[in-house]
């Protein structure tokens, strides 16, 4: 096996805590929520991005002792949101200098205030300091100047942070660097999708969450590595081909229930997963304008408008997977996927897909018998019928 391939293996398990090891360094980590912050601005800062994740587990005693679910009811839905609450009450926040919490699900949202509170009342749980980074939702120029703007904001909290101006030629040199992280995660999942790859959906989640969790510079040299030198895994031939649509995990446990039964994710529509490759930011003109129109452009946590444009991107990308199925796994209290779902599985059924939508998959992928059941009979039926 790699080097690089473990080394990267390693961080996703956590046995290595990059965020961890550069704040010992004396390097500033700000950590963030969803998958739309303009890591470039941090970046060109020699700040550490890092995107809080859960841990895959429901046990959650600071979120229980500190958030009462019975007077923040908001918080625990969906269920991929506690897990968050309690990473930065936790050794993840402790590691942080700020967080960013964007404007997207609303459960997110409240976060932004609840942590602000958390820090007010118990200053034992060295909870980060939040800046809550504002979005408009639209594809008009007023939300277009408004994104742009609040850019701006963001761009000058930096600066402040750091004591120092971020010139536009810092700005460049980090938009090429995560543009070459994308290129090369895009290059990963199309290995990862060919005929008899030895990629699995957990290896894949793995990879593409590595991108989110360690210096870029040095994700994009072990990532490179990988491609240059694939490692000796087993093929999985004749396994069923997934594509995995619904809530978003943080973690592989879905994954391993869904690979346990014969299939392989080769494809999913989340934003732990392939989102991670796309959009690269434009390098022909003015820098932090290019990092502004992205911003504005691409859709955060699967929220695009109008609801057609959210659920052509999905299908889109479950189609050109060459995918055998799909299986949508919707967690508890995630009303966000009431509105994409239903209409995402509808499309899919009618290109001929096969699908199972799943409507209270936990967020720690530890189900119960008869939804292993069905996920197995499911999968049973693809390798029975094939995919015309």
């Amino acid at each position: 096996m790699s080097e690089a391939w473990n080394e990267l293996m390693a961080v996703w398990r956590g046995d290595t805590v990059p965020g961890r090891e550069y704040s010992e360094n004396c390097g500033k980590v700000v950590g963030y929520l969803c998958d739309n912050l303009p890591e470039e601005l941090l970046i060109a800062a020699d700040i550490l991005p890092i995107r809080v994740r859960g841990t895959g587990s429901l046990d959650l005693p600071l979120v229980k002792q500190f958030l009462d679910p019975k007077r923040n009811s908001r918080v625990i839905s969906p269920q991929f949101v506690p897990p968050l609450a309690e990473a930065l009450m936790g050794e993840t926040g402790d590691y942080m200098d700020r967080v960013v919490i964007p404007h997207t699900r609303k459960a997110v949202q409240e976060l932004n205030g609840l942590i602000a509170k958390l820090r007010r009342d118990n200053p034992e749980l060295n909870v980060p300091r939040v800046w809550f980074l504002d979005r408009a939702y639209g594809p008009d120029s007023a939300a277009s100047r408004f994104n742009r703007n609040q850019l701006a904001l963001f761009r000058s909290q930096v600066e402040e942070w750091t004591g120092e101006k971020l010139s536009d030629e810092k700005i460049s040199a980090a938009i090429a660097l995560t543009n070459e992280a994308r290129a090369l995660l895009r290059e990963f999942n199309a290995w990862r999708q060919e005929p008899g790859s030895p990629v699995t959906g957990y290896d894949a989640v793995a990879i593409m969450g590595c991108s989110m969790i360690m210096p870029k510079a040095r994700f994009v040299e072990l990532l490179r590595d990988v491609l240059a030198n694939k490692p000796d895994l087993p093929a999985q031939d004749g396994r069923k081909r997934l594509f995995v649509g619904g809530s978003p995990f943080d973690h592989a446990g879905a994954y391993e229930v869904l690979e346990k039964h014969g299939a392989v994710v080769v494809a999913e529509d989340h934003c732990w997963g392939a989102r991670c490759g796309d959009f690269a930011v434009s390098e022909d003109g003015d820098p932090f304008e290019m990092l502004a129109m992205r911003y504005h452009e691409k859709p955060a946590c699967s929220i695009a408008l109008p609801l057609e444009r959210t659920v052509k991107l999905s299908t889109d990308r479950a189609l050109a997977s060459g995918a055998d199925g799909a299986v949508f796994l919707v967690q508890p209290g995630d009303q966000l996927q009431l509105w994409e779902t239903p209409d995402e599985v509808a499309v899919l059924e009618k290109a001929g897909m096969p699908v199972l939508h799943l409507h209270a998959f936990p967020y720690s992928g530890d189900c119960k018998p008869e939804m292993e059941e069905k996920i197995a009979s499911f999968i049973t039926s693809l390798a029975s019928e094939g995919r015309s």
